[in-house]
C-alpha cells in the first residue's frame, strides 16, 4: 500500500473539451434492446460516461455547464430515456432468464457494465433536466420518464423477497444479484430527485402528463408513503444511526439525528409542489381514502421538519383545513390520456424474442476469454478521468471495508482505499480479482 500524500495529481478541469462533449451528443442514437452489449453500445455507453462525469463536474464547480447546453440544443433528451427503458427491460426481462440459464459463467464484468448504465444515465439526467426548458424538450419522453419515475421509487416501498435457491447459485451469478440490488437502490434515490425537478415545472408541463402524475400514479399518496417508511435511513451494527447520503451509507452522529437528508428534502419539496400549485388543486381527483392517506403528514410535519423547509408550514395549514372539510367532487372532464410511446414501442419490438436475446447475451457477455475481459475492462478504465473522479469525492478517502476514513490503499492498482493493513488482508479474497485485471492494464 502507499501513502495517499506521495501521490501527487496536478488540478484538472475537464474530462471532455465542448467541442468533443458536442460532438459525442450530435451522434447519440436509440438502440433496441438486442443491441445492448454491442460494440455500437459499448462504444455510445463509453461516451455518456464521459458526458455524465462533465456534466456532473460542470454543475459541482459551477462552471459553464455545456453538456446541459448541447443536449437541449440538439434535442437529445428523448434519446436518453429512449436508453433508459431499454436498459430497465433488459434488466426485468432478459437478465433474469441469462443468470437462471447460463451455465457456468466465465465473468459478471460486462454485465454489471450494462447495470451500471442505467445509474449513469440517472445521474446524467439528474445533472441536466433541472431548468424549464429541458423539462420542456423532453416532449413526448416526458410521460415515459414519469412512469419510469414511479416504477423507480415504488421499489423503495417493496419488500425485498428471498432468493429461494440463492445458495445453488454460482459466485459470479450471486455477485450480480447483489451488484443489481445495490444499483437499482441508487437508481431509486435518484428518480426521487428527478420527480422533483419536474414538479418544480408544473406550470410547463402537459395536461396528460399532470394527470398521469395526479391521478394515475397518485404521487402525492405514493410520496407519504415513501415518508413513512423512510428507506434512507436504517441501523447498522451496534445500532448505530445510518442515512444514505451523497451515494452511500453513512453513520450518523446524535447530533445530526434530525437532520433531513437530501433525499427526504426532494421528497417533502415534490409533495409541496404537487398539494400547493393550482395546476394540481383543479386536477387531483381527491378521494375520502386518499385524504384521510395524506392526512398522515401531519405526523411528519415536526418542529425540526419546519425548522429546516419553512415553506412547509403552508402544507401544514392545508393539511389542517383539508382535515376539516369533505374533499370536492372531482371534475369529470374529458381528458386525451397521454401514453407511454418509447416504453411501449420496446415492449412490442422484443415481446417475443426475450429466451433469444437472453442466450444471446449470455454467449456475448457471461463467456467471454481473458483476453476479451482484459480488452473489456481496459476500455471501461479508459472512459474514467480518475483525477476528475477524486474531486467529485468530498471529504477524505473511507476504507472500502469498515468504513473509517483510510490513508492508505493498493499499491498495486491504486483503485482501494484502505485504513490499514488489517481490512487490506480481510478484503484481499474479494479484492483479488479485480485487482489483477487493473494491475494488468496499468
Amino acid at each position: 500500500m502507499v501513502d495517499v500524500g506521495m501521490m501527487d495529481r496536478s488540478p484538472v478541469d475537464h474530462v471532455l473539451f465542448p467541442a468533443e462533449a458536442e460532438a459525442y451528443i450530435c451522434e447519440l442514437t436509440p438502440y433496441d434492446i438486442g443491441e445492448i452489449g454491442s460494440e455500437r453500445w459499448s462504444l455510445q455507453r463509453e461516451r455518456l460516461e464521459k458526458l455524465n462525469l462533465q456534466a456532473v463536474f460542470n454543475l459541482s464547480q459551477h462552471t459553464d455547464d455545456f453538456v446541459k447546453d448541447f443536449l437541449l440544443t440538439h434535442e437529445k433528451l428523448p434519446v436518453l430515456v429512449h436508453q433508459l427503458l431499454a436498459v430497465e427491460l433488459w434488466k426485468e426481462r432478459v437478465l433474469p432468464l441469462m443468470l437462471k440459464n447460463t451455465a457456468h459463467p466465465s465473468t459478471g464484468f460486462p454485465c454489471y457494465l450494462v447495470l451500471y448504465h442505467e445509474a449513469t444515465l440517472v445521474s446524467l439526467l439528474e445533472a441536466t433536466i433541472f431548468e424549464k426548458e429541458l423539462c420542456e424538450s423532453l416532449e413526448d419522453g416526458l410521460v415515459d420518464l414519469v412512469d419510469y419515475l414511479y416504477r423507480k421509487i415504488s421499489l423503495l416501498l417493496k419488500e425485498e423477497v428471498p432468493v429461494a435457491d440463492q445458495q445453488s447459485r454460482e459466485e459470479v451469478v450471486k455477485e450480480l444479484i447483489q451488484q443489481n440490488k445495490e444499483l437499482s437502490f441508487g437508481i431509486s434515490v435518484k428518480a426521487i430527485s428527478l420527480l422533483r425537478y419536474i414538479t418544480d415545472h408544473l406550470e410547463v408541463l402537459p395536461l396528460g402528463v399532470i394527470t398521469r402524475l395526479l391521478n394515475v400514479h397518485d404521487t402525492p399518496c405514493l410520496l407519504v408513503s415513501l415518508l413513512e417508511s423512510a428507506p434512507w435511513i436504517k441501523y447498522g451494527e451496534g445500532d448505530k444511526l445510518l442515512k444514505y447520503t451523497e451515494d452511500k451509507w453513512v453513520v450518523v452522529g446524535s447530533s445530526d439525528k434530525l437532520v433531513l437528508t437530501k433525499t427526504e428534502g426532494q421528497v417533502w419539496l415534490a409533495l409541496y409542489q404537487l398539494l400547493m400549485s393550482p395546476q394540481c388543486h383543479l386536477k387531483y381527483d381527491l378521494t375520502i381514502s386518499k385524504k384521510n392517506h395524506l392526512l398522515k403528514l401531519r405526523a411528519c410535519l415536526v418542529a425540526p421538519v419546519l425548522e429546516q423547509i419553512p415553506a412547509l408550514a403552508a402544507l401544514q395549514r392545508y393539511l389542517q383545513h383539508l382535515s376539516l372539510v369533505d374533499p370536492p367532487a372531482p371534475k369529470r372532464e374529458l381528458v386525451l390520456e397521454q401514453v407511454p410511446v418509447i416504453y411501449e414501442k420496446l415492449l412490442k419490438e422484443s415481446d417475443s424474442s426475450w429466451n433469444t436475446l437472453a442466450v444471446m447475451h449470455g454467449k456475448q457477455l457471461m463467456k467471454l476469454s481473458p483476453q476479451q475481459l482484459r480488452s473489456q475492462a481496459k476500455r471501461w478504465v479508459d472512459s474514467y478521468n480518475l483525477d476528475i473522479l477524486e474531486t467529485l469525492v468530498s471529504g477524505p478517502p473511507k476504507c472500502v471495508l469498515c468504513g473509517r476514513e483510510a490513508s492508505k490503499r493498493c499499491s498495486r492498482c491504486r483503485n482501494e482505499w484502505y485504513c490499514g493493513r488489517e481490512c487490506q488482508v480481510k478484503h484481499w479474497k474479494k479484492h483479488k480479482t479485480v485487482c489483477d485485471v487493473m494491475a494488468t492494464l496499468s
